[in-house]
């Protein structure tokens, strides 16, 4: 099935790179600036580059091909990923021994592709993190506690979000996972990069790194905030802010808060979240014989990725393959009871609809509209009330 869309997706990249702007583009330029020694100020000249000097050290090699072979190779290993990520999704939704039903299969990989879709579009990396964490995770599953956690930790050294999993895990108890984890940041952050970079460049980079990226982030939520991105915090500055909601001046604020009752905000609502996770996962859980109950909690643990993030644009909801994984996977049982599928089936098409939706088939105006009062990010949040049921039922059958 997926032949065809592949085929596709590499003539549209290649076009992409010779007529606009996807973010490989600029990430080969960055890394070879830092190829060539310009650390100085990294961060400050170029503001759209997020990421921790690692990143760049990692495509290095393909600043070295022709920009049209760097390209195709950066779309198979996505490809790649992307075919990964989904086997790895279906075996943790199923049972031991069993197979996901088809409808489990194809329906999850349905209901995001049009995120996915944004990602090859956008030569983005949410793929390969996307590969990364659940492929950490199904090693944690398998009992590979410390690969898991470096594996896990290497996804962290490129966005801060999957982070959020090494939380979950020393909420669990399992420490090994932490450890795997630390070994990994440490790798990562601090030993490659400066074996590449000199230690002083690296240590000038992160600090760069932190004073554009993160600092802001923590201290008053400073993000991009227009409609495209449906993490919390861009939702709360442009809905009771004055930031502006869609570009290039359009401004939707219900009403607009002082910057200390916005910050207040958001941390009631970070609490909320962490706090209706950790209720969610609370007790004894063991992943080798229930490995649909840890996939729906390490879902729960995906979503809040997704909300507490400083951007999630739409490449981002790759990680709602899980899931719908999940979701589909408690629907397709004819051994849960008929009442409680059919609820988690409403759910799970409320959250397709407010998710997928808000796209082009609402006019272009009205998906800018819906995504500037975070309906995407809604539609994640009623998936989660959905796994948060099938999570509690699971508990309660045990």
């Amino acid at each position: 099935m997926l032949v065809i869309p592949f085929a596709a997706d590499q003539w549209a990249f290649q076009y992409r790179m010779r007529h606009h702007n996807p973010d490989l583009r600029g990430w080969l330029d960055n890394a070879r600036e830092l190829a060539a020694g310009g650390h100085a100020d990294f961060y400050r000249r170029h503001p759209f580059y997020i990421y921790p000097p690692f990143f760049l050290t990692l495509i290095w090699p393909l600043t070295k091909l022709p920009t049209p072979v760097a390209a195709a190779v950066f779309e198979v290993v996505k490809w790649a990923a992307l075919v990964v990520s989904l086997r790895l999704a279906w075996r943790l939704s199923s049972r031991p021994g069993e197979d996901v039903p088809p409808i489990v299969a194809l329906g999850s990989l349905v209901l995001t592709w049009r995120f996915i879709d944004n990602d090859l579009g956008m030569g983005n990396v949410n793929l390969l993190l996307l590969c990364a964490v659940l492929g950490g995770c199904w090693l944690v599953g398998r009992g590979r506690h410390v690969a898991g956690g470096f594996v896990i930790a290497v996804a962290a050294s490129i966005k801060l979000t999957p982070a959020l999993l090494l939380v979950y895990f020393a909420y669990k108890g399992w420490w090994r996972p932490c450890l795997g984890a630390a070994g990994g940041l440490l790798y990562c952050l601090v030993v490659w990069p400066a074996v590449i970079l000199g230690w002083h460049s690296n240590w000038e980079l992160l600090g760069g790194w932190y004073d554009a990226v993160v600092a802001g982030f923590l201290s008053h939520g400073a993000v991009r905030s227009e409609h495209t991105n449906q993490a919390l915090v861009g939702i709360i500055n442009r809905l009771f802010g004055p930031h502006v909601a869609i570009l290039p001046d359009t401004r939707l604020a219900i009403f607009e808060l002082s910057q200390t009752a916005r910050d207040a905000l958001r941390l009631l609502l970070t609490g909320g979240v962490l706090g209706g996770v950790g209720w969610a996962c609370r007790g004894r859980l063991q992943p080798r014989t229930q490995p649909v109950a840890f996939a729906a909690e390490i879902s729960l643990v995906l979503v809040a990725m997704l909300l507490l993030s400083g951007l999630s644009w739409k490449a981002h909801f790759v990680t709602m393959v899980l899931p719908y994984a999940v979701l589909l996977a408690y629907l397709s049982d004819a051994r849960h009871a008929p009442c409680g599928r059919r609820t988690i089936g409403t759910l799970l098409l409320a959250s397709f609809a407010l998710c997928t939706l808000t796209s082009d088939i609402i006019t272009p105006t009205g998906a800018n509209y819906a995504e500037a009062l975070g309906l995407i990010a809604l539609g994640a949040v009623v998936g989660g009330v959905g796994v948060m049921l099938v999570r509690g039922r699971l508990r309660d059958s045990v």
